[in-house]
């Protein structure tokens, strides 16, 4: 990967971010600018689970591999953007003990459905962007950079346990977060 790519994905990923913290929502006429900022962007001390740790059985079809596993940490910065960190693993035949490859991402998130403390709508519905290398000890060539976008949906069992989907350009992922 040369310097272009990566000031070019690193640009891709700030977008998102910059974008997602300064969407806008419909206002009502008795809010006024500050009640704004507040209430629809700004997550204050008493606002509860910031953090989101997921775990997940993967298949998928960019590196034609059986099944994977991944583990995403998200943090909330805001009622409508998250950011965080992900590790995969792909399994690429049916012996374990076989070949496998790697990845890490820096992934950034836009949700749809507003956070609150205690969601009437258990649903959240989000789409994002990750930026990241993959490593296949096999190869030569061992890091390759990668962009990728995904859409995804957790539903909230409790206050604390969630299922999740999550489908995007590299694969898919079924499995179970904790929000903190």
């Amino acid at each position: 990967m040369n310097l272009k790519s990566f000031k070019f994905l690193l640009v891709a990923f700030l977008m998102t971010a910059s974008v997602s913290l300064h969407a806008e929502d419909i206002k009502t006429e008795t809010e006024t600018p500050q009640t704004v900022l507040t209430s629809k962007y700004i997550l204050n001390q008493y606002d509860l689970n910031r953090y989101v740790l997921s775990g997940a059985i993967t298949t998928g079809y960019k590196y034609k591999h059986l099944f994977g596993g991944m583990v995403a940490l998200d943090y909330r910065l805001s009622k409508r953007f998250s950011v965080g960190g992900q590790a995969d693993i792909y399994v690429m035949n049916s012996d374990l003990n076989g070949e496998h490859k790697y990845s890490l991402a820096l992934r950034s998130n836009y949700h749809i459905l507003k956070f609150e403390k205690f969601r009437k709508n258990p649903l959240d519905i989000y789409f994002g962007v990750s930026v990241g290398a993959k490593a296949h000890p096999a190869d030569v060539k061992l890091y390759d950079a990668f962009v990728g976008v995904h859409v995804g949906a957790r539903y909230d069992l409790d206050e604390k346990w969630m299922v999740f989907a999550e489908v995007g350009t590299r694969n898919s992922a079924l499995g179970l977060a904790v929000s903190f």
